[in-house]
């Protein structure tokens, strides 16, 4: 079977530093990572990576829920950080020895002044004999929430927008609303009463209410902002790494676009 051409591998440190940790029980701490323009072919002798245009603490480290031998690394660009093109990422422990290295898709990470603010994920699976070798601790600053929390979020957000809705359109509908209702114009209210005040029209009347109330209420829910995505998928069929392009668009205005690139460790796995 023929390699991939894009994957991660640990280095010659790497591998000699989870031979330590096993023997000691005190486990590896993975801590940083850095990426790198230049175009790599990843080897175990690599001890340092060149042409570095980007370095942070890993955002989130964790076992992997379908696979405990498989550990997750999360690596967060902010959408303020760019100009550069990433090729190649490295994962280093916390004295600053290059433990795993890895070539990515082609990426270019561009800068709001270009026109085009994007957040960058490198998503790193390492495969390890025993994923409890990994130090899972994370610095508290760098630790971005989690889809399933956003998730909860937006489930939470959308119930109270339905809620507020709701509490809108009742207080429309009564007597007392001194807000909306009371914007009217003034000689659409004076026609209202007239057609209310006479029998004959009752039903134009209902009609003229029944109109009124449809309008306020798609002027309320057209007044709700509208969160659509986007999404693409490069990459993929022999390759262990694919780009995930999403575009944001409020009110179909586009507001944002995040890349999510996904690599996976083969070759020297431990």
């Amino acid at each position: 079977m023929a390699k991939s051409e894009y994957y991660t591998i640990l280095t010659k440190i790497g591998m000699a530093k989870f031979i330590a940790a096993r023997a000691s029980g005190n486990g590896v701490n993975l801590k940083s990572f850095k990426l790198s323009s230049k175009v790599i072919l990843p080897s175990e002798e690599m001890q340092s990576l060149e042409e570095i245009v980007y370095e942070a603490n890993i955002n989130s480290k964790s076992v992997d829920e379908n696979n405990p031998n498989y550990v997750n690394l999360m690596c967060h660009v902010p959408s303020d950080v760019g100009g550069f093109e990433v090729n190649a990422v490295g994962i280093y422990d916390e004295v600053g020895a290059l433990l795993a290295v890895g070539n990515v898709p082609r990426t270019y990470k561009p800068t709001l002044k270009e026109g085009s603010a994007k957040e960058l994920m490198i998503k790193i699976v390492m495969e390890l004999s025993n994923a409890e070798e990994v130090i899972l601790k994370l610095d508290p600053s760098v630790i971005m929430a989690s889809r399933d929390y956003v998730d909860a979020i937006k489930i939470e957000l959308e119930l109270k927008i339905e809620t507020l809705k709701e509490e809108l359109k009742a207080l429309i509908n009564t007597k007392e609303d001194k807000g909306i209702a009371a914007n009217l114009d003034k000689a659409l209210k004076t026609e209202l009463k007239v057609l209310i005040n006479t029998k004959e029209n009752i039903g134009v009347a209902k009609q003229l209410v029944d109109a009124l109330r449809s309008e306020l209420t798609n002027k309320i829910n057209s007044s709700i902002p509208k969160l659509t995505i986007e999404t693409e998928a490069r990459g993929g069929g022999r390759y262990r790494a694919e780009n995930y392009y999403a575009k944001f668009f409020l009110n179909g205005i586009f507001q944002d676009e995040f890349i999510y690139i996904h690599g996976t460790s083969m070759g020297n796995n431990f």
